[in-house]
């Protein structure tokens, strides 16, 4: 847009420019000072900025009268497919949208001008920019339709991710938490189930300071989940004082043996570990 499209320069066209360049600079120095939490209108402030950038360069070609007019067709509506695209990488439907909705509106602000004023072959230019129109309006609604589906599908992903590390700290390696294909059949699978509970708890809060009394508790949690981990079982929940633990491998024989190999482990532990 500089030359424009082989006429001499004009002022207007450093002018914009000069005004992208510094609402650019702006902008990359917001976003060095936290912009996500003080700054929420960067974002939008830049796809408007973009937008505006490309309904000036389309506008300036379809007033143009140039003879190099006609070959210069796809480079007027370069900038405003390369904002698009950028907009869409940044995963955000409702900045995508919202560029589109501006050039599109540019665009058609730019059709009606022409046709009002009746600037140059108005009739030849209407038939040249309404195609080019829709096909923007093509390409802007694919790019929405992508940026929306990616989002959403990082978000699952994510939210996927979060509840594998939430629920890392009680199961060991192998346990799957989300399923990977929910449609899969279900399968009947073997599992002993035991039972810790603190006896005469009741009893052990009243006589204690409370202080005293959740550091025992929690003693005896990790006691339990360590005896249970080492014997190859998980910790199914913690109930109060009391602790449930499941035993999902081999047989019904290799359970048990495990179950009472925690039992024992658990009662040696408890011996040097916890005195009350």
């Amino acid at each position: 847009a500089a030359f424009d499209y082989g006429r001499e320069a004009r002022a207007g066209h450093w002018i914009v420019l000069l005004a992208y360049g510094l609402a650019t600079a702006v902008i990359l120095w917001g976003l060095h000072f936290d912009a996500a939490r003080d700054r929420p209108w960067l974002p939008l402030a830049a796809t408007t900025f973009d937008a505006a950038v490309a309904v000036y360069v389309i506008a300036d070609h379809a007033f143009s009268a140039s003879p190099a007019r006609h070959a210069t067709d796809a480079v007027s509506a370069l900038p405003a497919y390369l904002f698009l695209l950028q907009t869409g990488l940044r995963f955000r439907p409702t900045l995508v949208a919202s560029f589109a909705g501006l050039v599109a509106a540019g665009w058609v602000g730019t059709l009606v001008a022409l046709r009002v004023t009746g600037a140059g072959e108005s009739n030849d230019i209407l038939s040249r920019e309404i195609p080019r129109l829709l096909t923007f309006a093509a390409a802007a609604i694919f790019v929405l339709y992508a940026s929306i589906w990616t989002s959403r599908a990082a978000r699952s992903t994510l939210q996927a991710w979060r509840e594998r590390l939430l629920l890392a700290r009680f199961l060991p390696a192998g346990i799957e938490t989300v399923a990977s294909d929910p449609t899969g059949a279900v399968s009947e699978r073997r599992a002993t189930v035991l039972a810790v509970d603190l006896r005469g708890s009741s009893e052990l809060a009243r006589m204690q300071p409370p202080a005293r009394f959740v550091a025992w508790l929690l003693e005896i949690r990790a006691l339990v989940h360590d005896a249970v981990t080492a014997s190859g079982g998980i910790v199914d929940k913690y109930v109060g004082d009391g602790v449930l633990a499941l035993f999902l491998e081999g047989d019904a024989e290799r359970q048990a043996r495990s179950t009472r190999r925690c039992s024992s482990a658990g009662t040696s532990a408890r011996s040097t570990r916890f005195s009350p």
